[in-house]
Formats: C-alpha cells, sequence, structure tokens
C-alpha cells in the first residue's frame, strides 16, 4: 500500500505513519456509518447527490444512466 501510495504521489512515509497509527480512525469510523445510512453496503458504490446510486461494476450505460436519473430528479 505505501508504494501505491508514493506511485501516486503521496509522501510514503507519511502514509506508513497514518497507516501504524490510529490517527484516522474516528473519521473513518463516522465515514463508515454515513455509508451505512445512506444504503452503500459495499464497493465499488457511486452516489451522486446523496441519492442516487449504483451499486457494484458498472457499464458506461449503468452510469449515464445514473446521471440521467440524478439529473431528472
Amino acid at each position: 500500500l505505501q508504494r501505491l501510495a508514493a506511485e501516486a504521489g503521496l509522501d510514503e512515509h507519511r502514509v506508513s505513519e497514518v497507516l501504524a497509527s490510529s490517527e484516522l480512525a474516528d473519521r473513518v469510523d463516522s465515514d463508515a456509518r454515513a455509508a451505512r445510512t445512506a444504503g452503500i453496503g459495499g464497493t465499488p458504490h457511486l452516489l451522486v447527490g446523496h441519492r442516487t446510486h449504483l451499486a457494484g461494476p458498472a457499464t458506461v450505460g449503468g452510469y449515464l444512466a445514473l446521471i440521467r436519473q440524478a439529473m431528472a430528479s
């Protein structure tokens, strides 16, 4: 994970520190609770406008349908 973070341009040392600590645990827990409240139960999952969902792997057509649905509501 650290190597991938470095390849993505992140500070590898900082990533190592965060992974070894509980520094962001409260934020992660809060995000997980918010996801469950929104009806998100797994990944991948795309949420548009806090109300339109697309769960699981999707096709281009699936993404387009999601965008159209979000724009119509």
